[in-house]
């Protein structure tokens, strides 16, 4: 699938392709999940995007497929002007102490003290 995807993809212009990678699923069960983690993460998205000024956050997007690879937001909340991992595990930590529901920040904060080439990854894919 991903063969053909790709040779698809050499039909287009590049401003017209698409860039992330097709998720194969085996059955509507699985898509259905998908949709609601996907709406999830978005709900969670948009309560940081309300709370962003109050708490003097900044909000950098990174790219859908390196999101949904890593299974995170796309929107990460960070400190001051200076994109680093240390602004943003401060923004991760200012906006869960002001709302510890958000459980797929949450889980990233976690992945981020976890798995330190996460940052770097994240860093390069920044839209």
């Amino acid at each position: 699938m991903k063969k053909e995807f790709k040779l698809a993809l050499e039909n287009f212009n590049d401003k017209n392709k698409i860039t992330y990678e097709p998720i194969l699923l085996f059955g509507v069960e699985d898509l259905v999940l998908l949709l609601k983690k996907e709406q999830d993460i978005e709900d969670e998205e948009t309560i940081l995007t309300h709370l962003a000024n109050r708490l003097k956050l900044n909000i950098v997007k990174i790219t859908p497929n390196v999101a949904r690879k890593l299974a995170i937001p796309k929107l990460m909340p960070f400190l001051n002007q200076d994109f680093s991992e240390k602004s943003l595990i401060f923004g991760l930590e200012t906006l869960i102490k002001y709302n510890s529901n958000l459980e797929y920040y949450i889980d990233f904060l976690k992945k981020l003290s976890n798995y330190k080439n996460i940052f770097t990854e994240i860093a390069r894919v920044i839209k």
